[in-house]
C-alpha cells in the first residue's frame, strides 16, 4: 500500500508540473531601474535672476525652482504702455473733434435736403435716394463715423502687452513633479543660451525599468503584458510592472547586462512602468519575469 501511495503522489506531482508548463511559460531577463528626468530650460536667451533650489534638494510638485529674466521684455512692455497712454489722450481729443465735425455736417445736410425738397424740379423719390448715396456731405459724414469707431491700432497694442506679460510669467519655472534636484548648472546673474539645461529634476525612486530580452525569445513579451520585477540583492523586494514599450529593432546589450563583457549579445529593449512607491535604487540591476499566463502572474504577486 505504501508503494501505491508513493506512486500516486509522484504521478500527481508530475501532472501538476505538466499543467503549470501548459498554463504558463515564464521568460526571464534583466534590466536597470531608471528614473524620469525633466530638464528645465528656456527657448530664449535669458539671465538667471534667482535660484530657489540646490543640488540634491527634495522638492514637491509646484515648488518654484528658478526665476529668469529677459530685459528686452520689460523694455518693450514699458514702450507699449507709454504708447497706449498717449493714444488714450490723443484719441479723446480726436474723438471730440470728429463728433463736432459730424454734428456740423449733419446740420448742413439736413438743411440742404429741406431746401431741395421744396424745388418743383426735384426728381422722383427713387432717383433722389440714388443721388443721396453720392452726396459728398453724406459720404464725408459716413467716413467720419467710421474713423470715430476705429480703435483697432490701440487694441492691437494692448493685446501685444498681454502676450509679453505672459512671456514674463513663464520666466518663473516651477516643478512639474515631486522629486529630487539632479543638477543646477548656472549661478545667479549668469547668462544662459537658448535651450541650455539650467536645472535637472528626477523622481525620488525609479519610475521605469529598461530591460533587454534576447533576440531568440523577444516575441515572448508584448505591450500591456504584466511582469514581475525583483531586486537581485533581495528577492523579497519585488513589484508588478507592465510593459509600455517594446523596441522596434535589435540592439546590442549594455556591458552591465552581459554575463561575459567580452561576448556581444543582441536583443530588444523593453520598457516597463513600475509603481512610484518602490524600494529599488536608481540604476539598480533587476530581474524581470514575464509570465505568458496572467493567472500565474497573479499568483506570484500574492
Amino acid at each position: 500500500m505504501k508503494v501505491l501511495y508513493i506512486t500516486l503522489a509522484l504521478v500527481a506531482t508530475i501532472l501538476i508540473v505538466l499543467s503549470l508548463k501548459q498554463n504558463g511559460e515564464s521568460t526571464i531577463f534583466y534590466g536597470i531601474a531608471e528614473t524620469r528626468e525633466i530638464v528645465i530650460n528656456s527657448d530664449h536667451a535669458v539671465e538667471i535672476k534667482k535660484i530657489h533650489v540646490q543640488q540634491g534638494q527634495t522638492i514637491n510638485q509646484g515648488d518654484t525652482l528658478i526665476e529668469l529674466n529677459r530685459p528686452e521684455l520689460t523694455i518693450k512692455i514699458k514702450e507699449l504702455t507709454n504708447q497706449v497712454s498717449q493714444a488714450k489722450s490723443q484719441q479723446s481729443a480726436k474723438a471730440n473733434r470728429i463728433k463736432a465735425q459730424i454734428k456740423e455736417l449733419e446740420a448742413q445736410y439736413e438743411l440742404n435736403k429741406k431746401l431741395t425738397s421744396q424745388l418743383k424740379s426735384i426728381p422722383n423719390q427713387k432717383t433722389a435716394k440714388k443721388d443721396d448715396a453720392h452726396n459728398p456731405i453724406k459720404i464725408k459724414i459716413d467716413n467720419l463715423k467710421r474713423e470715430l469707431s476705429i480703435t483697432k491700432s490701440s487694441t492691437q497694442v494692448k493685446e501685444e502687452i498681454i502676450l509679453l506679460q505672459q512671456e514674463i510669467y513663464k520666466l518663473t519655472k516651477s516643478a512639474q513633479i515631486s522629486g529630487v534636484i539632479g543638477s543646477v548648472n548656472f549661478k545667479e546673474g549668469e547668462k544662459v543660451s537658448p535651450f541650455a539645461p539650467i536645472i535637472t529634476l528626477h523622481t525620488k525612486s525609479p519610475s521605469s525599468i529598461k530591460g533587454y530580452i534576447h533576440e531568440n525569445v523577444y516575441n515572448k513579451v508584448s505591450v500591456d503584458q504584466k511582469v514581475m520585477v525583483a531586486s537581485l540583492s533581495d528577492k523579497r523586494n519585488k513589484v508588478e510592472g507592465v510593459v509600455i514599450g517594446v523596441g522596434s529593432r535589435i540592439v546590442e546589450y549594455p556591458l552591465r547586462l552581459r554575463k561575459r563583457p567580452d561576448i556581444q549579445i543582441w536583443g530588444r529593449e523593453i520598457i516597463i512602468k513600475i509603481p512610484n512607491e518602490n524600494s529599488f535604487l536608481l540604476g539598480e540591476k533587476v530581474l524581470i519575469t514575464a509570465i505568458v499566463n496572467q493567472g500565474i502572474t497573479q499568483s506570484l504577486t500574492e
